[in-house]
This record gives C-alpha cells, structure tokens and sequence, in this order.
C-alpha cells in the first residue's frame, strides 16, 4: 500500500511541478468550470464523515493543476490514458481518477480512485489502451471491486491518504480483484528459443531483436579477443487484454527496433556470444552483467515513459540520463539481480532502484521543453512514484509481471554462433565453402633448375555461382619436381586472381598446385613446368673421409657442366663390376648435381662404373686399391686413395675397414722387412689408418702380421713394396 501511495505522492509532485506556472485559479464564487477539449473534468465526491485534512485541494494532471469551483473541476491532461490526483496542501492524494477512451465521466471518488489505483500497477501497463479499456470493464464487473471501494472510503474516513503504506486492508483488498479477474492462472504461450535473429551478408553481421521486450548483449571475438559489445535493444510490446497479459501473450506496441550491424572485414573466426542477463543463471560473462543492467535501464524507462508526458524529442536524452545516473546503483546490486529468480522479484529489485536514483538525482531527465523549471522536483516525485509501485507490487504477485521481465525469464537467455570470413563471403563455422580455381596464366613454361619462371602463375577464383571470390586465401604446393614457391599462401584480389612465384627444382617436369581448400565439390589448378638440362661435363665421387685418403659409405658422386656449375636431375647408371654389391642407390642427380648409392664389399678385385645414362664418356670408377687381399673376418687393407701401388712414397698410409667401409680402429697389426725384426708400422688409429714409414727404403720385401686377441690370424711374408 506503501507503493500505491508513493505513486500518487510522486505524481503529485510532478503536477506541483507545473503549477507555478500553469495553475488555473478559479473564483470559489464562480459556477462549476466548462470542461474544453484537451481537458477532463467532473464533480468531486468526499465520502460522509472523512477525517482527512481537505484544506487546500487541488487537482493534477500530467500537465497542469487547478482548484476545484463547487465541488468540481476541469484540467489540462494528455495521452490517450492519464491519471488525475485530488491533493490537500500536505501533498496527501485524497482522491484520484483515472481517464481513458470512452469515459463517459470523470467525477472523483472513491470507486474512482479505486480503479485509478489498480489502473497503475505494472500489469496494467503492460497493455495496449484497448486492453486497458478491457480491463476496467472487466475490474468494475468483478464483486471484490466494489469491496475495494469500500475499503478506499473507510481509509479516507480513518484520516490517511490511500497510499498510507500501513493500509494493509487496503493493499489486500486490491490484491483480491487482480485474484479473480486473473484466476491467478499464468501460462506463457509463445516461443522463446530464438529471441535474436542472427543473419550475414557477405562480411556484414546483422542482429536483430525477434519479438522480445528485453536487450540483449552481444560480445564479437577474434582469436580470443572482444572487438565489439553490441546493444540489440528489446521490443515495446504489451498484451491486448487483461487475459494475454496473464497468459503472457503479447502483441505489437511501438514496432521493431532496428537491427544491430557488425563488420567482420578481416579473414578469420568470429566468435558471437549473446546474453540476456537472465538472473540466476550462473552466468558471470561481461556480456551476461551488461545486459542485466541494460535490462534495469530498459525497465525505468518504460516506468517514465508510461507515467509522465515527456515529448519524442526529450527520449533519447531521458534514456541516456537514466542509464548514466543509474550506473552506479545498479553495480552495487549486481549480486542481488543476479539471484533473482522471477520476473516479479526482478521487477520489485529494479523498482526500488529507480526510486534511489530519482530520488538522489535530478539530472535524469535532461532539459526539455515544459520540464526544465522544476527538474528537482520532477525526479524527487519520480522516487516516490517507483518505490510505491515498489510497496504495491509486493502485494499483487501476479500483478507486477510486466512484458519486459515476462520476457527477460522466459526467453533463451544465451546464444552463442561462430562464423567464419573466407574472402568476402562468410560462413558458418566448419562449413567448407566452394572455390573453383583455375589457371590464368604461367602454365606449361621452361626455365632453369634453380631459377624462377620468367612468368609469374595467376590464377582465377570463383564461387560456385561463378562470381569473383575476392580475399580468397590460396594455397600453393610443390607436387613435384622438387622446387619452391615464394610463399605457401597468397589473397586473391577483388577480381579473384592471386599471383606466386616458382623457382623450379631439378627434375626435367615438375608440377605446382592451387587451391582454396579441399572440399569435394571445389576445384583446384594444376600447373607444370619443364627445366631445360645442360650436357654434362664431369663426373666425380665426392665421399670421402676426414682425411681425405678414403671414401664413406654411400658412395656419393657429383654431375657439374663445363662452369662447374651442379646440374640437377642428370640420370645416372650405377654399374658394379666386381667385388661390389649395390643395396639402393639414387638414379637421378638432386638440387645439387649430386647423388648416391649405398654398397657392399663382397671380395676380389673392386670396381664399379657411375656413369650419365647414355653418355658413357662422362663417368667416373670406384676401384680403390687394395693392399693385401683375403683377409678374414670381412676385412680389407686398401691403400690410400691418393697413391699409387706401383710406386708408393714414404711415408705412406694403409686402411683397414670392413665390408660397409666401415673403419677398424685399433686393430694389432704389424709391418716390417721380410728379413728384419724391425717394425715399420703398427696398429690402426681411430680411423682404421696406420702410418708406415720404411727406415730403409731400398727394402722391397716386407711382411704384415694382424693380430686378434694376440693371435695372428693372417700373415703375408714376402709383400713387395717399390
């Protein structure tokens, strides 16, 4: 009851805000007032033995005040609804009335401040003016209305105003009409699931509010990061009779708001999360507490614009000073919204915060025409009116279900998307979509090993409809050939044709892909490219030890031209002829000019011809000499690969590997003349080498011991050396 009367107290004091100025004085003396057009008028009626203090009264409207000439009245009001308030000099509400479409009086009295009292609670502002003229039909025929009344004339005769909040009777008694007009039966009848249309057009994001009274925030990220928080503001709607409101059906009041855009301009994933704020969700997101306090701010704001005559020019200012001068207030109840657990408990919570912040501020309603001389005055009444509405809807549980709240707990409260930019188009997340590439130019050139093509390749992308794809990330790959492209990735330009640049590898054909992506119904370019071979020149082995005296295992050799530049791609025949057996070996020269063969010492005389296919004159041997042949466990004593057998220097070096030419270190071997104790050389270092230095170099006789766990188990005594 607190509520109803805080209500008529604020009203009040927004009517004493005009009457400095707009207060029609009229002579007690004078007849009755004629009631004009834009005005509403009546008699007076004052139940037998009130004891209410009556000095003083006036009448108020949204607009301006008067007093009353014999017990009747005639006032300024506006809107198709409106209320009027009967007020002593205290500031008490004594009577009210109520006016609307069709009214065929406007006396004041106590059943007309009945119904003005029910007309103001939050269910009833919830209704188009047709359902509000249904309503009032509906209240008058209900019996407890009538109780109701009784209860308004016992209050004024007890001496309080009707919105005295220790009215208990009072309260309860309105409570018990909304009871049977209602049947206290709620139902939502309309879907919820997808409150938000969510939309693209090539890069452009479009979100727009389906047929919900409450906002929601979307939060926009890329890789993680927020780039946007869009308002997509509800819908002012309100139900059609007493029945829908009850029954949550809802109709069209002031139409669509228009959507929300977002550019997505770069490439990439985006991911969408949109909330409404729903309270009790547990949902602790940015977006989430945003759009719970933009949903308070929504809230006041229908408070205003339902009660008080602010023109279409001050909406925009009064909605922004509401929402800058609540900010605050509403922070500090964040934890308490957020627990909320019905659309009436929510209601209640942001009643009492419009009633804090108007009543702590007067700045919420910016300077607009006909409300700037008396702005203090204006919000400390619109505290009082919220924070009564507050009180009363304690009282009507059901009756404080506004569209707003209605919605804000029954609509889908998440909605989380993602899309993904591919050129200018936009997809869902995972969807592949079609690109058709195909060459535009550079196919089929030659060029030089190594080098890049003269001309760059170009190719053309489109979309299954054949249209341009422009931004449209094209993945180039090397499939054979062995060369190398500028770089893995490239963006076609709004025409659809991207550019790369080819160095080609050492194969005589070679080929280059292109393509968006691998879907099925996509289509990919194939380019290919031939390198022009130069005649080959020489042909060297190239693997050899540390030393420099032996080869390694592979066998490596290398093709180079007359420059000694490598010729890449050169076929060679790799021909043993005898004491050697090939495991693999490469057939075709690399980058480099070089290629390899892996072998194995089977015994014998040595060699093995690598030579250009089909050029025989260029070839080089593999024949290193052997010092002493048959050695056992596998093992060969070869000379260094620099001297010559015939005739070797002195110092000279002997290596000892085994069949892979792998080197034997450490090995016990002994060197010396036939006829001599004397030792010329002994064992072999840790690359299977040894040093043998002849003292006496016109001895041509030696003889070799090899050792294994002190016993010999191979010997030569008479090896000539010249």
């Amino acid at each position: 009851m607190m509520a109803i009367r805080l209500v008529y107290s604020v009203i009040f004091a927004l009517l004493v805000l005009f009457d400095t100025s707009c207060t029609n004085e009229i002579n007690i003396q004078q007849a009755g007032p004629v009631v004009e057009e834009g005005q509403v008028g009546g008699s007076i009626s004052l139940p037998a033995g009130i004891k209410i203090d009556t000095a003083g009264l006036k009448v108020f409207s949204a607009l301006k005040s008067t007093t009353p000439v014999n017990s009747s009245y005639a006032v300024d009001t506006a809107g198709k609804t409106s209320t009027t308030l009967l007020m002593n000099k205290n500031g008490d509400i004594v009577l009210m009335g109520y006016n609307y479409p069709g009214q065929t009086e406007s006396d004041l009295s106590p059943a007309s401040t009945a119904l003005a009292m029910l007309m103001n609670s939050l269910m009833i502002s919830s209704l188009t003016t047709e359902g509000r003229v249904d309503a009032i039909q509906k209240i008058k025929a209900e019996p407890a209305f009538n109780a109701f009344v009784d209860e308004v004339s016992a209050v004024l005769q007890a001496g309080k105003s009707v919105t005295d909040t220790t009215n208990t009777s009072l309260f309860r008694s309105m409570a018990a009409v909304f009871n049977d007009v209602t049947n206290l039966r709620t139902a939502a009848v309309q879907s919820y699931d997808k409150p938000i249309t969510i939309k693209t057009a090539n890069t452009e994001l479009l979100l727009q509010n389906s047929y919900v009274s409450h906002t929601y925030v979307a939060g926009i990220y890329k890789d993680g990061k927020n780039l946007a928080r869009l308002t997509i503001d509800g819908r002012r709607i309100f139900a059609t009779s007493l029945t829908d409101a009850v029954m949550g059906k809802w109709g069209d009041g002031y139409g669509m708001p228009d959507p929300v855009m977002y550019s997505m301009a770069d490439n990439g994933e985006y991911s969408v999360v949109i909330r409404s704020g729903k309270p009790s969700e547990g949902d602790d997101s940015e977006e989430s507490k945003l759009a719970r306090r933009q949903n308070v701010y929504f809230f006041m704001l229908n408070l205003v614009l339902d009660h008080l005559p602010i023109r279409a020019g001050c909406l925009k200012t009064t909605a922004q000073g509401i929402q800058n001068l609540s900010k605050s207030l509403v922070e500090k109840k964040e934890l308490v919204l957020k627990k909320a657990k019905s659309p009436q408990e929510f209601a209640i919570i942001a009643l009492e915060l419009a009633g804090e912040m108007f009543a702590l501020s007067n700045e919420a309603v910016l300077s607009c025409s006909g409300l700037t001389d008396q702005t203090n005055f204006f919000t400390r009444g619109l505290g009082r009116l919220f924070r009564c509405v507050s009180v009363a809807s304690k009282f009507m549980v059901l009756g404080n279900v506004m569209s707003h709240t209605n919605d804000l707990f029954q609509a889908r409260a998440a909605m989380d998307t993602c899309f993904q930019v591919i050129g200018l188009r936009t997809f869902r997340c995972g969807e592949q979509p079609t690109y058709l590439v195909s060459s535009a130019d550079g196919d089929k050139q030659t060029g030089e090993a190594g080098k890049e093509l003269e001309k760059p390749l170009k190719v053309k992308v489109t979309d299954d409809d054949e249209r341009p794809a422009g931004k449209a990330k094209v993945v180039w790959i090397v499939r054979s050939g062995g060369g190398s492209v500028s770089n893995i990735t490239s963006e076609t330009n709004n025409e659809g044709f991207a550019e790369m640049k080819w160095k080609l590898g050492a194969a005589a054909a070679q080929q280059v892909e292109a393509y968006v992506n691998k879907k099925t119904e996509s289509k990919s370019a194939m380019f290919t490219a031939n390198v022009a071979v130069a005649s080959a020149f020489k042909v060297e082995i190239i693997s050899k030890n540390a030393s420099g005296n032996f080869y390694t295992n592979p066998i490596k050799v290398r093709v180079t031209d007359a420059s000694g530049n490598p010729l890449p791609q050169v076929e060679l025949n790799w021909a043993p002829e005898s004491g050697v057996r090939l495991t693999n070996f490469e057939q075709f020269t690399n980058y480099d000019g070089i290629a390899q063969a892996s072998i194995v010492l089977t015994g014998g005389k040595i060699a093995m011809q690598v030579a250009v296919k089909n050029d025989d004159s260029k070839s080089v041997t593999f024949s290193p000499q052997q010092f002493v042949s048959g050695v056992p466990y596998d093992l060969f004593c070869f000379i260094d690969i620099n001297d010559n057998r015939e005739s070797l220097p002195n110092p000279f070096k002997l290596i000892f590997v085994d069949k892979h030419l792998i080197p034997f270190p450490g090995l016990d071997v002994i060197i010396g003349p036939a006829n001599s104790n004397s030792i010329d050389g002994s064992g072999t270092n840790e690359r299977g080498e040894m040093t043998v230095t002849r003292n006496n170099p016109s001895i041509t006789q030696y003889r070799l011991n090899i050792n294994v766990n002190g016993q010999t188990i191979a010997s030569w005594a008479n090896i000539i050396i010249k």
